[in-house]
């Protein structure tokens, strides 16, 4: 437990003590501007210490008593509070309180401490405890009212996300080194994981150029703190954009320093991503014995695991390089398989999700596989088997409105039909 006797006993006093006038002073005189704003300080410093303490000791009760009745989220906080109190064991250690600022009978301050989270909620099928430790930085902003004289919490909120939403949106280098540096605390494995997630989202909209900075702070980091999982990810993370902007041998590098972490780790999972990189990279380079080797690799991985989906996706990547190489059965050998276990997660999804979000689930899979298969038939001379399989194709890309997957089936279709000399069709 804390031991903050000295500064909390003489703050506590100050919560719920309001001298307006105090004992032996002459009536009508008053506490100067001064005076008033440093009691206040010291009392909002008084409600951070007890904010943290309360938690410590899993007071509930304690902990309530701090916020205001009045406070928008004080039901959901309640709720929150006893079930996050239940069987479970909290520590804290290099309590930080500042940033304390008053307007009125408003007030915020900034409590920052490292915390340890001792769950032990979860049992086995014998009934014992399953005891989990977690470690995480505490960084909350409390918004406070000052009811009565006395400083109630009113809201919280986290300290990272101004600072991450700082850092996304800076423009230079320089800028978000300066805002790291102004609050050196906040780095942290928590920071890392916040800039993580802000980059997949740009990822996912294509702003590549804004991504990679960000991605570059999380490699940063995670050095600092010695997170190799951190760091391991953010490789692949950076990996993925040079690859989508064609710097393969830049790319390459990085899949292969994820791979070097996770074998340490013995991360099997994260061994057959980083194996997968790899492969894709020395795919897209036209080193294709090299790939498939790699792609073979990540694959003897996942078969230990129940992921059809993640082992079809592999076995698509065979099929493909197999076909290049003009290795035509061992292609449709590796396209096969990838279909029936698309197709057996498409099912499974079907079962399971039930509802009109099902409908597309596993499509464009599938319609990537069968688009294989018409490639390696129509090269075979098949033509009968390539237009069932691109005409399958076309189907499930037209009902999923998929409309480049439609082109490109349609594409597929008439090259077929122009083969076999039907050019009123191929057109």
């Amino acid at each position: 437990m804390l031991t903050r006797a000295g500064r909390s006993l003489a703050t506590l006093l100050l919560v719920f003590c309001v001298p307006l006038q105090a004992r032996g002073q002459p009536a009508g005189l008053l506490p100067s501007a001064g005076a008033a704003a440093s009691q206040d300080e010291e009392a909002l410093r008084a409600l951070g210490d007890q904010y943290v303490a309360a938690q410590e000791r899993e007071d509930a009760e304690a902990f309530l008593a701090l916020w205001s009745l009045r406070a928008p989220t004080l039901e959901r906080q309640r709720g929150m509070t006893r079930f996050a109190f239940k069987d479970t064991d909290y520590r804290f250690a290099n309590v930080a309180i500042d940033r304390v600022r008053v307007e009125g009978d408003r007030a915020t301050l900034r409590v920052i401490a490292d915390r340890e989270v001792i769950d032990s909620r979860d049992t086995k099928p014998d009934g014992a405890r399953i005891v989990r430790t977690f470690r995480s930085l505490m960084a909350v902003v409390l918004s406070c009212v000052k009811e009565d004289g006395v400083w109630r919490v009113w809201e919280e909120e986290s300290a990272l996300r101004p600072l991450g939403e700082a850092l996304a949106n800076a423009t230079s280098d320089e800028e978000r080194e300066r805002l790291l540096a102004g609050d050196e605390r906040l780095v942290s494995a928590d920071l890392r994981r916040l800039l993580a997630s802000r980059a997949d989202q740009l990822y996912v909209m294509q702003a590549f150029d804004r991504a990679l900075p960000l991605l570059r702070l999380v490699e940063r980091i995670a050095i600092q703190a010695g997170d190799r999982g951190g760091l391991a990810s953010a490789y692949h993370n950076i990996a993925n954009i040079l690859y989508l902007q064609r710097q393969f041998p830049e790319a390459l590098e990085l899949y292969q320093r994820r791979l070097a972490i996770e074998q340490d780790l013995q991360n099997h999972e994260g061994q057959a991503e980083a194996w997968l990189g790899i492969a894709t990279t020395e795919y897209s380079q036209g080193d294709y014995i090299t790939a498939l080797e790699s792609y073979e690799r990540a694959l003897a991985i996942r078969e230990k695991g129940n992921n059809h989906a993640a082992i079809a996706d592999l076995l698509v990547g065979i099929g493909n390089v197999r076909y290049l190489a003009g290795d035509y059965l061992p292609a449709l050998e590796a396209y096969g398989r990838a279909q029936v276990l698309y197709e057996r997660a498409y099912s499974q999804a079907l079962i399971a999700m039930k509802g009109p979000a099902s409908a597309s689930f596993g499509r464009a899979q599938l319609t990537r596989v069968l688009q294989g298969i018409g490639r390696v038939r129509t090269a075979q001379g098949d033509y009968r088997a390539a237009l069932e399989a691109y005409d399958r194709a076309l189907g499930l890309a037209t009902n999923a409105e998929d409309r480049p997957a439609e082109a490109n089936a349609l594409a597929s279709l008439a090259e077929v039909r122009y083969r076999q000399g039907q050019y009123d069709l191929a057109v």
